[in-house]
C-alpha cells in the first residue's frame, strides 16, 4: 500500500502556455523539465481545476494536459515549494470510491515525507474516468529485494508506523475509523473497539433470540 513515484511521472506530458493573444505561445513539455527549469527560482501556484498557473521570478504560464497528469503536477509542485523533492515523498494508498452517477473511480492517499518524519498531504485524491490520462504505473511499490532477511518485516513495521499515525493524527484518518460502513483500517486492528462492542451485543441478541425460541418451542411440545 506504499509507493514511491517511478521516474515515468516526471515523463507525464504537459502542455505550457505562455503569453496571450499574439503573443501567445504553446509547447509541449514535461513535469521534469518544468521542474528543472524553475529550479532555484521562487514561484507561485493556483489550481484552476483544468489548468495550473505558475508565476516565477522570470513570467508566468499556464499548465494544461489531462486530468491526472494535472493533480499529480500541482501535488509535486506544492511540495517542490515546501522543498520536498518529489522523488523523496512517499505514497500511502488508503481508499478508492465510485461515482453513483458518473463512470469515475478515486483512488486516495496520503503523502509522507520520511526525513521530516511527517504527513505532509492527508488527501490527495486522483480521478479514474475516460480521457483522465490516469496511470496507476507512476506509483510503484517500495518493495525490493531485500539484502537481509529481516527487511521484509522491517518494511511491514514501516508502513504500519504511517498508517496508525495516520488514523491517529489526521482529521481525515480519524472519521474513516468512525465511518459506519467500516472500511478496512490497515494495519490498525484495535482502531474500532465500538464497533467489535455492537458485534457482540448483536450476537448476544440472537443467542437470547434463539435460547427465547428454543424454550418457547419446549413448552409447545
Amino acid at each position: 500500500m506504499a509507493y514511491s513515484l517511478a521516474l515515468s511521472a516526471l515523463e507525464l506530458p504537459l502542455k505550457q502556455i505562455k503569453g496571450t493573444g499574439d503573443q501567445r505561445q504553446e509547447e509541449d513539455i514535461t513535469l521534469g523539465k518544468l521542474l528543472k527549469d524553475i529550479e532555484g527560482q521562487e514561484f507561485q501556484i493556483d489550481d484552476q481545476l483544468t489548468a495550473i498557473d505558475v508565476t516565477t521570478e522570470t513570467g508566468s504560464l499556464a499548465l494544461r494536459g489531462p486530468n491526472f497528469n494535472l493533480k499529480l503536477a500541482n501535488t509535486i509542485l506544492e511540495l517542490r515549494k515546501e522543498g520536498i523533492k518529489p522523488l523523496a515523498a512517499k505514497w500511502f494508498w488508503w481508499d478508492k470510491d465510485d461515482s453513483s452517477s458518473d463512470p469515475v473511480i478515486s483512488y486516495v492517499f496520503f503523502v509522507v515525507h520520511d526525513e521530516e518524519d511527517k504527513i505532509v498531504r492527508e488527501e490527495v485524491r486522483f480521478l479514474d474516468y475516460p480521457g483522465s490520462g490516469f496511470d496507476p504505473a507512476v506509483f510503484e511499490s517500495i518493495d525490493s529485494p531485500p539484502f537481509w532477511s529481516s527487511e521484509p518485516r522491517w518494511d511491514l513495521a514501516w508502513a504500519a508506523y504511517w498508517y496508525r499515525r495516520f488514523y491517529k493524527e489526521t482529521k481525515v484518518g480519524q472519521l474513516m475509523v468512525l465511518r459506519p460502513d467500516v472500511p478496512v483500517l490497515y494495519y490498525y486492528p484495535e482502531g474500532r473497539p465500538w464497533y467489535k462492542r455492537r458485534i457482540l451485543q448483536w450476537e448476544v441478541r440472537v443467542l437470547l433470540f434463539l435460547f427465547g425460541v428454543g424454550a418457547l418451542l419446549a413448552l409447545l411440545f
